[in-house]
């Protein structure tokens, strides 16, 4: 039953599954902020929209534009690092790796706890972050949450 309901979530987490990271931004503000990189994992997603968010849900940064290798670079204001953030990414295009067409992307996401990142950190969201991330939304604690990601998996 465990293995079953493990490969229910997994089916059902992999549905929304393939998203990516993107180009750099410039904020015009005086606020300080601090440069995070990153990319996705699972294949390269040209033109997926990659934004911050706080615990809240409220956008902190961006969006900014993943490039064609799936890499992105955006700037979050160096206050909201305190917190817990919410990187997310959608929509964009792939090639899919089973069939070699192009398919437009679905979201990724990952958690990032608070006081984690700093200056040249950076930020992967994968299939494995997105579980962890939707466990997190769910009511589990980051620890939980990746205890029961590397229990099923």
């Amino acid at each position: 039953m465990k293995v079953q309901n493990s490969i229910r979530l997994f089916a059902l987490l992999m549905s929304g599954f393939i998203s990516a990271c993107g180009s750099s931004s410039t904020t015009t503000s005086s606020t300080p902020t601090t440069a995070i990189t990153g990319s996705s994992f699972a294949n390269h997603v040209n033109g997926a929209s990659v934004v911050v968010k706080n615990a809240s849900g409220t956008t902190v940064a961006g969006p900014v534009t993943t490039g064609s290798d799936g890499s992105y670079s955006i700037n979050i204001p160096t206050e909201s690092l305190s917190g817990d953030l919410i990187f997310e990414s959608s929509g964009g295009t792939f090639t899919d790796e089973a069939t070699g067409t192009t398919a437009t992307a679905g979201t990724l996401s990952a958690h990032i706890s608070g006081g984690s990142l700093s200056t040249g950190g950076a930020v992967h969201v994968t299939p494995s972050t997105t579980i962890v991330q939707k466990l997190v939304a769910a009511g589990k604690t980051r620890t939980e949450a990746e205890t029961i990601f590397n229990t099923a998996f």
